[in-house]
């Protein structure tokens, strides 16, 4: 089929180029004029070589689009959903306001990303940007034609960028004109990477680059872009049409009618057309030499929002970047697949490049802002910016209809309003379902709803209710004529009467809050009761529980699981473990780790599973709104993953750090390595790694791009890092690392070391001789020495000694000086007081026996005075107690600070050892209240009551 198409498209273009020779005649530019002249070559010599010149870039131009077809036949489908908005990732402040507007934009063979950016060479590797500084004015363009080289094109300079080997870029300017004045500076907003030369287009040049020269190609007017199909660069002019280029010349394809300027900003194939893609007039295809508009609302929409980039997908779809509506993604029939703006997410409207890099990312520049658009990913968005629906819980597609249930009520739309090209979703609330909806089951013919106000069935947009019990989790259809349904508090069996489900009882011995009934060979019911555990029970034909097994929350791994059935078991997904039920065992097994399908931005439950709304779409609760799974792109999603990548080795020692290369061994003073590594343009990778000669065990996922590797010991080392994205696990990436031994464990040091003992040995010999004699000398001095030193510690040990004897014994003195100067004291003062109290009391019996009508009163007078002494010799019993303990007083006011007098007292009369008998006696209260003060002493005094008192008081 491919050669009838050459053939034909092959005698196409012999008509054409006989037809298009006059025209291409009168364009020739004055360089090949004068060659012409020079060469002083006849004008029928001339038309023959342009004849022929123009017959094999037909030939070319017929294997070129017959290649473009049979590729575009072949070409794999990129599985773009249609539906909601595609995952983006936006990086505003990295790309605009430190580096300025990215003009252009492309991927390197190893996923690096590479922008034209005003200020430089930016480089993104999924988790760091970098500028590197080249010539002096804006980069506008930019061409990958390696990993480590790359070109750009500036204002009024183009040039070559070589990496280094510390991973820096090198420019260097191409530019031949830098120092020549021209009455316009030109812009190098095109750049071409052809098979065996690089192009460099400005307005009014094209330099073609080729081994290592130069050559300029005047163009015939305003160039207003540089496009490759194949190896084959097309040239779009202002005001004359589109060119060729061959070899040193530019050839005319076509022209555009008369009076029309066209500004083309894409050029592609479509079937057999070439199609260019203007800024202000739409699409125009070239036919027969000339461009004519093509006539579709694709157009029409594209002329009103001005293109302003373009790029081709590999299934042929087409990206369009407008300047006043967005992102406009189609198929290759024109049908809007996706159209992306401000109301969608992007930060703004205006994109100023495109591009489709291998991962199935279309990156975005725009006026304000980078982004990221997973447009070949399965997971597709629809958030609720603007709270028109709620919290999505459950969704089913029925009849056309879209149903959401939400925290709201359930909501009802048709399914095609969902697509990706329509403005945003407008959502109608079915009336009388306003609260929470949990489930959306089609059970036979009809569509039921649970409810937290009970179980409800949708008829069209009408809600009809069918049990009023609150709170409805769950539906499950066991056959034919029975359902179960989990409620907040038990299970309720339903059967089928005359077409319609009509509750029939509650299930025994099952309560609590089942929200997951899975039902397993038919008799088996598993019912998941959060905060409570899981229950495998068999049923018999009337749908009750023969038997229950209950297996506690508190065996997994947390509150937060699901079951899942899976073959001829049963899973428990829980965190990130899968436990299998052993059914001879009885029992749940630790088994595998949980790994998802695909990771959904904002998922409410790790574990929550997708729910099939039709053949290709699966729905996901997520915070504020909903995802959308396109499973025929979950292929495509896991060959996009890219493995990680080595991006630096560090090694820091306790003054610095140094950058080392992937092969370099590194010195033991620099043991404390840091291994930079990303996937490139995925900044939410995870990333684990172990050291199988340490350690077989992986470490734990970290989203840190950083992995430290602390304190290694010499030797050699393979570093495996493994990387996820979306929940998916790339290659498993070899680091190799060489750590040099210090110096002192080396060959040298070693060899050091053995010279080093030798001479020392050596020395020791000879030493030792000299030494010996040295040594009997000493010794006798050193023996009486020491005997002398014996001597002087012995008499300084014994003076030491008696001072301290003297010391205590003076104490002992003193102490009992004091005591027998109270007890004289206190002894004269009662001598003189008793003599004192004989006096009165004589003289009163005296005064009674001279008197004796004031005998009475005198003898009341005496019997006062008899009373007084008493008294007052008890107070001199307390105040020789007080001055006896002061001491003792002050040691224990200082650790109880709320002990009163009283409380001093009686420790003092405890120490002593006086009974609670005589303590009452002294104080003239009765024994009962002396055992309550102990009590409340004990209390201050922090004491259990096992403990001993008198001991307590004594050890202080």
């Amino acid at each position: 089929m491919l050669l009838y198409l050459l053939a034909f498209a092959t005698i196409w273009n012999f008509i054409l180029c006989f037809g298009t020779i006059p025209n291409n005649i009168r364009v020739q530019n004055l360089t090949a004029a004068n060659h012409l002249y020079q060469k002083k070559i006849n004008l029928p010599r001339c038309f023959a070589m342009l004849c022929a010149k123009q017959v094999f870039a037909g030939i070319v131009r017929s294997i070129i689009c017959v290649s473009v077809i049979g590729a575009s036949a072949i070409a794999q489908p990129l599985s773009m959903p249609t539906k909601g908005i595609p995952k983006m990732d936006h990086f505003a402040s990295a790309a605009q306001a430190r580096h300025g507007k990215v003009w252009a934009i492309a991927s390197a063979p190893n996923g690096l990303m590479y922008m034209a950016a005003e200020k430089g060479l930016l480089e993104y590797d999924g988790a760091d940007w970098q500028i590197f500084k080249g010539s002096q004015g804006f980069t506008r363009s930019i061409a990958v034609a390696s990993d480590s080289i790359l070109y750009t094109g500036s204002d009024l300079d183009f040039g070559r960028w070589r990496r280094n080997t510390n991973g820096t870029f090198t420019y260097q300017s191409l530019y031949p004109f830098k120092q020549v004045v021209n009455p316009r500076n030109e812009e190098f907003w095109n750049i071409a990477i052809l098979e065996n030369k690089i192009a460099f287009g400005s307005k009014d040049n094209i330099y073609l680059l080729a081994n290592e020269q130069i050559t300029r190609v005047a163009a015939p007017d305003e160039i207003t872009g540089c496009f490759t199909l194949g190896d084959t660069l097309y040239v779009s002019t202002l005001s004359r049409g589109l060119y060729v280029l061959q070899g040193s010349s530019l050839l005319s394809i076509a022209t555009y009618p008369d009076g029309i300027s066209l500004q083309t900003k894409g050029l592609y194939r479509q079937q057999q057309a070439l199609v260019a893609v203007t800024q202000n007039q739409g699409l125009w295809q070239v036919k027969n030499g000339r461009l004519i508009p093509l006539q579709n609302q694709l157009s029409e929409k594209l002329a009103t929002d001005k293109v302003f980039s373009f790029t081709q997908l590999p299934d042929g779809s087409l990206a369009f970047g407008t300047i006043f509506d967005g992102l406009f993604c189609t198929a290759p029939d024109y049908q809007i697949l996706q159209h992306i703006n401000k109301r969608k997410g992007l930060p703004n409207n205006t994109i100023l490049g495109l591009h489709y890099s291998k991962t199935g990312r279309l990156w975005a520049s725009m006026d304000v802002g980078l982004s990221a658009i997973d447009i070949s990913g399965a997971n597709s968005y629809l958030i609720d910016y603007a709270g028109n629906f709620g919290t999505a819980r459950a969704a089913s597609l029925d009849n056309g209809l879209f149903y959401l249930g939400t925290n709201q009520g359930l909501f009802a739309m048709p399914w095609e309003r969902l697509n990706g090209a329509e403005q945003g979703p407008q959502f109608d609330l079915i009336p009388g379902s306003e609260g929470q909806v949990w489930t959306i089951r089609k059970i036979g013919s009809q569509l039921m709803v649970g409810h937290d106000r009970g179980l409800f069935r949708i008829e069209g947009k009408k809600f009809v209710p069918l049990e009023s019990e609150a709170g409805v989790w769950t539906l499950l259809q066991t056959d034919a004529n029975h359902m179960l349904a989990g409620y907040y508090n038990g299970i309720s069996i339903y059967n089928l009467v005359d077409g319609q489900w009509v509750f029939h009882k509650k299930m025994a011995e099952i309560a609590g809050s089942c929200n997951q009934l899975l039902l397993q060979r038919d008799s088996i019911l598993w019912i998941n009761i959060p905060n409570y555990g899981i229950i495998r029970a068999s049923l018999n034909k009337d749908l009750q529980p023969l038997g229950r097994t209950i297996f506690p929350d508190s065996i997994f791994c947390g509150s937060d699981i699901r079951l899942q059935a899976s073959a001829n078991t049963m899973e428990l997904w829980c965190g990130n473990e899968i436990f299998t039920y052993k059914e001879a065992e009885g029992r749940f097994i630790a088994g595998r780790k949980l790994i998802p399908d695909i990771t959904v931005d904002g998922i409410v439950n790790e574990q929550q599973q997708a729910e099939f709304l039709d053949s290709q779409y699966s729905f996901i609760p997520i915070h504020n709104g909903f995802a959308l799974q396109y499973r025929p792109g979950l292929q495509a999603v896991r060959q996009n993953v890219l493995s990680p990548m080595l991006r630096q080795i560090a090694g820091r020692s306790d003054q610095e750090e140094k950058i080392f290369q992937p092969t370099e061994p590194i010195p033991f003073s620099y043991n404390d390595l840091e291994l930079k590594v990303v996937v490139p343009q995925f900044p939410d990778a995870e990333f684990r790694y172990r050291l199988p000669k340490l350690d077989t065990a992986w470490s734990n996922w970290q989203r840190s791009n950083i992995i430290s590797l602390l304190n290694m010991n010499e030797g050699n080392y393979t570093v495996e890092i493994m990387s996820k994205v979306n929940g998916i696990p790339g290659d498993t990436m070899l680091v190799p690392l060489t750590i040099r031994p210090p110096w002192y464990r080396s060959w040298y040091g070693y060899t050091s070391y053995l010279i080093i003992a030798g001479m020392l040995v050596y020395g020791v010999r000879r030493r030792l001789h000299h030494k010996l004699q040295e040594q009997r000398r000493h010794m006798l001095e050193k023996q009486k020495q020491m005997l002398r030193d014996q001597a002087e510690k012995h008499h300084q040990k014994l003076m030491e000694l008696q001072q301290q004897q003297l010391i205590v014994e003076k104490e002992q003195l003193a102490q009992q000086l004091k005591t027998k100067t109270i007890e004289l004291a206190t002894k004269a003062k009662d001598n003189a007081d008793k003599a004192n109290l004989l006096e009165k009391i004589k003289a009163s019996f005296e005064e009674g026996l001279a008197n004796p009508g004031r005998a009475k009163v005198k003898w009341a007078e005496i019997q006062r005075l008899l009373e007084y002494s008493e008294a007052e010799e008890d107070k001199v019993f307390e105040i020789q107690m007080d001055e006896l303990h002061q001491e003792f007083f002050k040691v224990l006011k200082d650790k109880f600070e709320d002990l009163s007098v009283y409380d001093l007292r009686l420790c003092a009369y405890l120490k002593i050892g006086l009974s609670s008998a005589e303590i009452a006696d002294l104080l003239k209260v009765q024994p009962s209240s002396v055992y309550i003060s102990r009590s409340r002493l004990r209390k201050k005094l922090h004491l259990g009551s096992d403990e001993d008192l008198h001991g307590f008081l004594n050890h202080i």
